[in-house]
């Protein structure tokens, strides 16, 4: 057996056998139904798309944080609560009548995302692994062509017209949040964060904007300086006084605003991980590996440890896989879809209202008072919660939409995007490119998207993208070239190989 071919079958011994094994295998099981086996199927489907990706040791970022949500969140999390019957404390009624049918949607985007997948993958570009650790392409199955080293070009964003401005907006905007709510609320506990900033901001939309501004112009600069030093031959120049200053202050600026303490985990978690993609956490073949088994262990032991100190009630840390799970509302994403669908099935669908919400996000509601509310307060009202700060996963939203139909749509279109820029994620990788900004942080927001609610989340999303397009590197390479053939990439990720020869190289997923 390879080493590839071993790394595989320890990864699949983990999440597929011994996780799975220690959720059926403590505590006691509740007479609530045998849906939980079917939760327990998608953790182990799960845990066999996981154990490729991370076999194949290539940034398929994206595909990589779906199937690690669809592991924890509609998997493992799901079958020991149904299993136990212990649902989280923020959803309560929610009756096993409705479990089969949730579990079934579920199935069914999962379905349909692969579907979504193939469909794209049939006309891209696919990647695969050599048994001796060398990594090629493979277009529509024909031999690789002679593959020569790239020029030797760097990124380089103008500094006074485009990062300045920028850090001069993060600047600005934590100086006036700072000043509204304390830098103290800052380093104290999410719910006192929170608290301040509901007074300060009665508008949750302006909240969001103005909270979005004091640190993403500031990841994207500092993004920006250390890729731009990056040339694509391997070699870097030297920064400049004015650029090491931008970083140091875009740096402290997200300490302060951006940090763990009162900041949501997901948020700070993807911030976090841009800046390990940043700083080589997938720079080669065998750091992405071992960057992907460190973000498994971060969700299943630094997630719950962290929640310890966003809360003002001191809370016992929970390493238990199971007790971490049950009765905890931090994974209600299976009982807020059975909600959704109670909620559409008994009042109707919302056809378009919710999607309005998310496309008009941007729009105050004091010019708009009927704005559409985010979907998981929406769903908590209607099944008369009093804490209604839940979440709504994206099978949720497309339900309410109209059924099973927007579901299977949905997600087939959610796969094919996803392997489409997948694929532009590897080809950088391949020709021994840093990733792009974009390609360092959403497929780690991707996480808060598909766990939602989308409303809540789309403020940050559009604000990024439009502080990345107004920063775009001076000079970059002809577009074309991207689908050129790179060069390989050795396993170790340290050295190139020239044209490669040999047999016909296998899917890396």
């Amino acid at each position: 057996m390879t080493s590839r071919g071993l790394v595989r079958a320890a990864a699949m011994a983990v999440l597929m056998v011994i996780i799975p094994w220690i959720v059926v295998s403590t505590g006691d099981e509740a007479h609530r139904g045998s849906v939980w086996i079917l939760c327990l199927a998608i953790a182990v489907y799960a845990g066999w798309r996981l154990s490729g990706l991370i076999a194949a040791a290539v940034p398929r970022l994206y595909e990589f944080i779906f199937w690690l949500f669809c592991y924890i969140f509609m998997g493992i999390a799901p079958a020991s609560q149904l299993r136990t019957d212990i649902m989280p404390g923020t959803t309560p009624f929610v009756l096993p009548s409705g479990d089969l049918k949730a579990g079934v949607i579920v199935v069914l985007g999962i379905i349909a995302f692969e579907i979504g997948v193939l469909w794209d993958r049939n006309s891209s570009v696919e990647v695969a692994m050599i048994d001796d650790g060398r990594v090629t392409e493979d277009v529509h199955g024909s031999a690789p062509a002679a593959l020569s080293r790239p020029t030797s070009v760097s990124e380089r964003t103008p500094m006074l017209s485009r990062l300045v401005p920028m850090l001069a907006l993060s600047t600005l905007a934590s100086a006036y949040i700072v000043k509204a709510i304390g830098v103290a609320s800052f380093f104290s506990s999410r719910d006192e964060r929170d608290r301040l900033s509901a007074v300060a901001f009665p508008d949750p939309t302006v909240a969001v904007v103005i909270g979005t501004l004091t640190w993403i112009p500031a990841l994207v600069v500092i993004h920006r300086v250390i890729n731009g030093s990056r040339r694509t031959d391997g070699t870097r120049t030297k920064l400049s006084l004015g650029e090491r200053a931008a970083v140091l202050l875009a740096g402290a600026i997200i300490l302060v605003v951006n940090n763990p303490l009162s900041t949501a985990r997901y948020v700070f978690g993807a911030m976090a991980l841009s800046l390990v993609v940043l700083f080589g956490g997938f720079a080669s073949s065998r750091r992405t590996r071992w960057t992907m088994v460190g973000l498994l262990l971060a969700l299943f032991v630094a997630f719950p440890v962290a929640n310890t100190f966003r809360r003002e009630a001191e809370e016992a840390v929970k390493l238990s896989l199971t007790n971490e799970y049950q009765g905890n509302g931090d994974y209600d994403s299976f009982a807020q879809i059975h909600n959704a669908i109670h909620i559409a099935d008994t009042e109707g669908y919302t056809y378009l209202q919710q999607p309005l919400g998310i496309a008009l996000f941007w729009v105050p509601r004091s010019i708009w008072p009927n704005k559409p509310i985010d979907t998981g307060i929406y769903i908590g009202e209607h099944r008369g919660y009093s804490f209604t700060n839940l979440s709504a996963p994206l099978w949720a939203e497309l339900y309410l939409i109209g059924g099973v139909v927007p579901v299977v749509i949905g997600f087939t279109a959610v796969g094919k995007i996803i392997r489409r820029a997948d694929t532009r994620l590897v080809k950088r990788f391949l020709a021994h490119r840093p990733l792009t900004v974009v390609g360092s942080f959403v497929p780690f927001y991707l996480m808060i998207l598909l766990r939602g609610s989308l409303l809540q989340a789309m403020a940050l999303v559009v604000s990024f993208l439009a502080v990345v397009r107004f920063t775009r590197p001076r000079d970059i390479e002809n577009e074309a070239s991207e689908g050129s053939l790179p060069v390989g990439r050795s396993a170790a990720g340290s050295n190139p190989v020239g044209p490669l020869a040999g047999p016909t190289p296998r899917s890396a997923t």
